[in-house]
């Protein structure tokens, strides 16, 4: 095992001399693994509970290890969480985890099972791989005792990694990976800087990372780039996301495109979305798995190439733009129009015809496409999207995608939504863009949620192309590129802020530009005569009589947070929605009910888990993504419809409440137009109509925090 950090130089791996028995191919596999997942629970279990649950876990890993041995598998993946789950706390995930050494310190647990201390789930699958002479790759949890006086050291005293294990066919510990970019996982923690973990085989250089990791530069392409590893193991619990993201999609995409051996185990929960695993090769899948019906483990097993570069199949380099950047862009022959994938505003145009051409472009990307359908149906819409900016909530990973799909239904405004079955085959297609990155990997999903080997291919100079005939019904034929050296590595939003109102502030999500504010202060505000007055938040919303409605909630998701909403169906009215102990009320008036934007009204009572643990009470007006109910919480840069008036309060059961107005263009709205009452009301007092992103009353309840181990009052043992 070799961990090693950037500056290491790469020759020190080059320089690698196989057994002289290596081999040309190997047999892999891979477990798609359903989790037998522990009970919920706020307080640690013991560690003898933890212990028990992983070993029925691991009870079915074994089977499938068997399995995989007895056909000749020379290495198995199973999935990420794959033990124990992923719903925890840093202090309830605790007694899940181990100390897991360096590999350098030459270990075989099964041997030596005390030599590190109490290791039993180490120890078992040591066994495992000695026992059926396979290598085995394992996801568990690693605890790094730490200094108290290191100002990073957690409260608990450890660091708490998630990490992936190798064990090589003598059971002996050959490779350690802690994983760098987290998911919404506040149970573990972030190394230091990302590792880069290879091991040498009979059978190729290997790497490993883990989920997450797959859709940022390092440790994922270093691995491949600089430290030319033949085979990447890649452990996930991955949720399916249509039309770009789903696993069996972007994995074999990710693999053609880096031109390397991805042997991918995907966790299995269908409420969850998770399900797709599959051995992938540099120019087609191998083998895949997508089932979203049944709640049934899988077993794959392929044979594949153990040194892919030296194999007559290994796919040419590709100069992604080259075919686009040379031709001149096809005529638009109606306009564009704007639509979202997830939270991305993409540049559409629609496929009117049956066949032709057509170009769209959005800032310096540009993407063509050639076409021919074998009919046009008639209760189909599909569309040709450009996308090239910061993705998601997080405006943090830069990409650029060109993408062919299906709409969920005639109306374009729902191009980009899910959808999973299709009528159209397409005789031709070829898809190409402008693309500033050298990183782009090609997606062809067609319906049912299968891909489509063997049927198109990679031209060396960027084209996507049918082959073999017409193809099957297609969902999405995409080009999704990352562009690494434009991530944003910083988020933005700063200025200064009194007690009565915004002085200056600035936010700027598109460029890489500081900016300086200066502003005068008053030194003692408290003095001033416009000092706020005190404000019971709860005043008027528990002086009132919540406002009755025949309609029914629904939930919905903000940010990983479950609130109750209520839809705003009329252009002026009074609404309360309810979640636990608080109540929101609302008063409005619009200038017109516009038919294209809906907006809801939140409520939620509850611990924040995601980045952090705190107690939240928020009363919310949002507008959401799109007309349907289920966008509502997500994010959205723009809105038209105007509110007159508006009356925001809740039953806050704390004094920590923050009161908040976004325009559209995720402006701050000037104090001028709004005020806050002594009673806890966010009201409107211009008159002015104002185009609403949201609006909020956004309360900390502190006494509710969760407790962390030997902090607070109510001290967890």
């Amino acid at each position: 095992m070799t961990t090693s950090s950037f500056q290491t130089s790469v020759a020190v791996f080059a320089l690698v001399t196989l057994h002289v028995s290596a081999l040309d191919t190997f047999i892999a596999a891979v477990y798609e693994h359903v989790v037998i997942l522990p009970e919920k629970t706020e307080t640690p279990v013991s560690q003898d509970t933890a212990l028990l649950l992983m070993n029925k876990n691991i009870d079915i890993l074994e089977t499938a290890i068997k399995q995989a041995a007895q056909q000749g598998a020379e290495i198995i993946v199973t999935p990420e969480d794959a033990l124990y789950g992923w719903s925890f706390t840093r202090e309830t995930i605790f007694p899940y985890l181990e100390d897991i050494p360096d590999p350098r310190v030459d270990w075989i647990p099964c041997r030596d099972p005390h030599k590190f201390g109490h290791t039993p789930v180490q120890v078992r699958l040591s066994c495992l791989a000695k026992n059926n002479s396979i290598y085995v790759l394992a996801n568990i949890g690693d605890k790094k005792p730490c200094n108290s006086n290191d100002s990073t050291c957690p409260p608990n005293g450890c660091y708490q990694y998630n990490t992936n294990v190798v064990y090589d066919k003598k059971g002996q510990l050959v490779a350690r990976y802690h994983k760098y970019h987290l998911y919404s996982e506040p149970q573990f923690d972030v190394p230091e800087k990302p590792e880069l973990v290879t091991f040498n085989t009979t059978f190729g250089r290997f790497g490993i990372f883990t989920c997450f990791d797959i859709l940022f530069h390092d440790p994922a392409v270093t691995l491949v780039k600089d430290f030319h590893v033949d085979t990447i193991l890649f452990p996930t619990a991955w949720m399916n996301v249509l039309p770009l993201l789903t696993a069996i999609e972007f994995h074999s995409a990710w693999a053609m495109g880096m031109r390397v051996n991805l042997l991918v185990a995907n966790t299995h929960h269908v409420r969850l979305n998770m399900t797709g695993s599959g051995i992938y090769a540099p120019h087609s899948p191998k083998v895949y798995y997508y089932d979203m019906e049944k709640e049934l483990g899988k077993l794959l097993v392929s044979e594949v190439d153990s040194h892919p570069r030296s194999s007559p199949d290994f796919p040419a380099a590709v100069n992604w733009s080259d075919y686009a950047t040379t031709i001149k862009p096809f005529s638009v022959q109606k306009s564009t129009f704007r639509a979202f994938i997830s939270r991305d505003a993409f540049n559409f145009t629609e496929l009117s015809a049956s066949a032709g051409n057509l170009t769209v472009c959005q800032k310096d990307l540009c993407c063509h496409l050639s076409y021919r359908m074998l009919r046009k149906e008639e209760n189909e819409v599909y569309a040709l999207g450009a996308f090239s900016g910061l993705h998601g909530r997080r405006r943090r990973e830069y990409w650029q995608v060109c993408t062919m799909l299906k709409c969920k239904t005639t109306d374009v405004t729902t191009c980009g939504r899910p959808v999973e079955t299709a009528l159209t085959r397409f005789i031709v297609f070829s898809l190409s863009g402008t693309f500033g990155t050298e990183y782009v990997f090609p997606e062809v999903l067609l319906t049912k949620i299968h891909l489509s080997p063997g049927k198109f291919e990679v031209l060396k100079d960027g084209r996507l192309v049918n082959k073999n005939g017409t193809s099957e019904p297609i969902l999405t034929v995409s080009l999704f590129g990352r562009w690494y050296t434009k991530d944003a590595h910083s988020i933005s939003g700063s200025g200064i802020y009194t007690p009565e109102a915004v002085n200056v502030y600035h936010y700027d999500m598109e460029t890489e530009s500081g900016q300086l504010m200066l502003s005068e202060l008053k030194s003692r505000p408290r003095n001033a005569p416009t000092y706020p007055a005190p404000v019971d938040w709860g005043a008027y919303a528990k002086g009132i009589r919540p406002f009755s409605s025949e309609q029914s909630d629904f939930p919905g998701t903000f940010y990983f947070d479950e609130f109750t909403f209520t839809e705003l169906k009329r252009s002026a009215g009074n609404y309360t929605v309810c979640q636990k102990d608080l109540c929101c009320h609302l008063t409005y008036k619009m200038s017109e009910k516009r038919t294209d934007e809906l907006y809801a009204l939140g409520a939620f009572d509850g611990l924040h888990t995601v980045e952090g643990q705190y107690y939240l009470q928020v009363c919310t007006l949002v507008k959401c993504q799109t007309t349907d109910q289920s966008t509502c919480g997500k994010a959205i840069g723009s809105a038209f419809t105007k509110f007159e008036e508006f009356s925001l309060s809740g039953t806050f059961g704390t004094s920590y409440v923050f009161p908040q107005l976004t325009l559209s263009g995720s402006q701050l709205g000037p104090e001028r137009y709004y005020e806050i009452s002594r009673d806890g009301r966010l009201k409107s007092r211009s008159g002015t109509p104002l185009p609403i992103l949201g609006m909020a009353l956004y309360g900390r309840v502190f006494e509710k925090d969760f407790p962390r181990l030997g902090q607070g009052p109510a001290k967890l043992e």
